[in-house]
């Protein structure tokens, strides 16, 4: 029998099935690790996504339940001892156990190797001491791991393993016949830029650039210049609301306006990078120029350049608007949201 030493569960015994591979880590070894894992979350591990491998008696994730995990998935090989493990689960957190717990009958090697569907936030590991399973495992682990994950590995003391990155070595410490060392992934800083323009209205060719930019980094802000000093055919308020109905499906793009030099909205924003597109060589004179320019008003500042779509490398705002004034097909030039609302202002000036 084990028992839950914390949470609205504590103090309720757990049956253990007897296989002779099963190795419960005791209650002092949880209090000692959940303590740990209370200061490294800055309080209980509450609402994480919970992985438990090698489950066996499933102390680790059940206890993490108990103490306000918001689901744990546990993986387990032997049928028996995932048949206890239900039973357990059903003690800890009452007859509706499967809305916070799945119990996974399979090896975990097996497991791990399908497509990821989800993000783990804290993870335990007790392999069988002698099969050699922590390095290969933490490798196969590794995309399914949020960023700022915690991984606990109990292991025999003194045995030596390869932490590769993004994994770091945080705390490792001996509780009698086992030992426990945490790992963290490395959380990576967010690649954010800034795409700026007019967007009077936003073209194809300016999507194609966004959409492919995201492949290079995280984030985009798309910069709408407000208070231009020629006289735009959409007010400010109107462009943004364009490029945030052709980007709703797209949680990494977000929409903002600016006025003033470009590189005092990138240090205000903490940004560092600047996402700009080239139709033709005229186009590179005129960027290398902007380009120069900002660098020596600041030197936090980069621009990354790419070519234009050679779908799209002879659209500009100012050429479609002037096709859609004298009648012209625009359809294809504009995303299909845009298209009605220039489609619209035209009729309405020439109503006027």
């Amino acid at each position: 029998m084990i028992r839950i030493t914390g949470g609205e569960a504590r103090g309720r015994r757990l049956k253990v099935v007897d296989t002779g591979r099963v190795r419960p880590t005791t209650d002092k070894v949880r209090q000692a690790l959940f303590n740990i894992l209370h200061h490294r979350f800055d309080e209980a591990p509450v609402d994480l996504e919970v992985l438990d491998l090698f489950a066996g008696s499933g102390a680790l994730g059940l206890e993490a339940l108990s103490r306000g995990a918001r689901r744990a998935t546990f993986v387990e090989g032997d049928r028996r001892v995932s048949a206890q493990l239900k039973e357990g689960a059903e003690i800890v957190a009452g007859k509706g156990w499967r809305a916070q717990a799945e119990i996974v009958t399979s090896r975990v090697d097996r497991w791990l190797a399908q497509p990821p569907d989800r993000a783990f936030e804290l993870v335990f590991m007790d392999p069988p001491y002698a099969d050699g399973l922590v390095a290969p495992t933490l490798a196969a682990l590794t995309p399914w791991l949020a960023p700022g994950a915690v991984i606990c590995v109990e292991h025999p003391p003194g045995a030596a393993f390869t932490v590769e990155k993004p994994l770091r070595e945080d705390f490792k410490r001996r509780y009698g016949d086992c030992e426990i060392t945490i790992l963290t992934v490395e959380e990576t800083p967010m690649r954010r830029a800034i795409y700026p323009g007019s967007f009077d209205p936003i073209t194809e060719g300016h999507v194609d650039i966004i959409r492919r930019g995201l492949q290079v980094v995280d984030e985009i802000v798309v910069t709408v210049a407000c208070n231009i000093r020629k006289t735009p055919m959409f007010s400010d308020a109107e462009r943004i609301a364009m490029i945030e109905e052709v980007f709703a499906d797209e949680p990494r793009v977000t929409v903002d306006g600016f006025e003033g030099l470009l590189v005092d909205y990138a240090k205000a924003h903490d940004v560092r990078v600047v996402l700009r597109g080239l139709r033709a060589v005229s186009d590179f004179e005129y960027e290398f120029q902007m380009a120069s320019m900002n660098r020596r008003l600041s030197d936090e500042v980069d621009f990354i350049f790419m070519m234009t779509g050679e779908d799209h490398y002879y659209l500009s705002s100012s050429l479609i608007r002037e096709v859609a004034l004298n009648g012209g097909e625009i359809t294809g030039m504009v995303p299909p949201s845009v298209e009605a609302r220039l489609k619209a202002a035209v009729a309405a000036r020439q109503g006027s």
